[in-house]
């Protein structure tokens, strides 16, 4: 029994510990204009600004399309995972998207993970909505812009949900 109390002990006292440490870190991360408000399925009206880990700029000269990835912390709780798709290497303007746009490749990818609990992802489909690419410069410059929409549950949530909100800022690096 004592060997149990003194394993509970160590563990909060370790649980504690990676939370001070997870809050150090993202504190001093900047949220570099990343940020969404979602609503529905677990989450009610719940703000996110982004504390970014890591971003991804590719662009495939074949199908002339750019995929952007945000990947960051939210609120020290939240891993989040936001996947843009949109054609050519450009601005737009209020781009809007269904799930069966088939001119324009426009989609959005959602996951949003506690922390606490990694195999707990939530995943969402983009079913419709609008895209703004606001910058998208030279290379070494911030493509950044702004979206909303309709959420499909995809993979680990019960139910749709929507954006509002969103801004992106990722660097330009392809």
């Amino acid at each position: 029994m004592t060997k149990f109390f003194y394993f509970l002990v160590i563990s909060a006292f370790m649980l504690n510990s990676c939370s001070k440490a997870v809050n150090a870190i993202t504190s001093s991360l900047p949220s570099s204009g990343n940020s969404l408000t979602v609503n529905g399925d677990i989450f009610k009206s719940q703000a996110m600004t982004i504390v970014v880990l890591k971003t991804i700029d590719t662009t495939f000269s074949s199908t002339n399309t750019t995929v952007l990835t945000v990947i960051g912390l939210a609120s020290d709780t939240l891993n989040v995972n936001i996947v843009i798709t949109f054609p050519g290497k450009t601005t737009l303007s209020n781009a809007v998207f269904t799930s069966t746009t088939a001119s324009a490749p426009v989609d959005i990818a959602l996951t949003i993970t506690p922390i606490s609990s990694p195999t707990a992802a939530r995943t969402y489909a983009s079913s419709s909505g609008s895209l703004s690419v606001t910058a998208f410069g030279a290379i070494g410059t911030n493509i950044t812009g702004t979206f909303t929409g309709s959420f499909t549950p995809a993979s680990g949530a019960s139910t749709g949900i929507t954006v509002s909100s969103g801004a992106f800022s990722v660097k330009r690096t392809d």
